[in-house]
C-alpha cells in the first residue's frame, strides 16, 4: 500500500509559521490568509477578511510530534524543548 504525501505549505512557509495555526482560502490552496497561535483567532480573522470557508491546520515545529486523537477530537503535542 503506497501513501501519497500531501504538502500543505512550502518548506519556507512551514518554517515561518511553525507553532501556529494557519488558514488558507480553500483546500488545495497554499496561499496563507491568516495565522495565530490560537486557532479561533486565525479562523475568524480569515472569515473577517471575507473568506467564506477557510481551511485551518496546525504547523508543528520541525522536531515536534503532533498526535490527533480522532475518537475524542483532542491532540497531544510533544516537543523536545518542552
Amino acid at each position: 500500500m503506497s501513501k501519497e504525501v500531501v504538502t500543505l505549505l512550502s518548506a519556507k512557509d512551514a518554517k515561518k509559521y511553525a507553532g501556529q495555526y494557519v488558514c488558507v482560502a480553500r483546500f488545495g490552496s497554499k496561499d496563507v490568509v491568516s495565522t495565530d497561535v490560537v486557532p479561533t483567532v486565525a479562523y475568524f480573522d480569515a472569515k473577517n477578511k471575507g473568506f467564506q470557508d477557510p481551511v485551518i491546520f496546525y504547523v508543528p515545529y520541525p522536531d515536534e510530534i503532533f498526535i490527533f486523537h480522532r475518537e475524542t477530537a483532542t491532540y497531544d503535542r510533544i516537543h523536545p524543548e518542552f
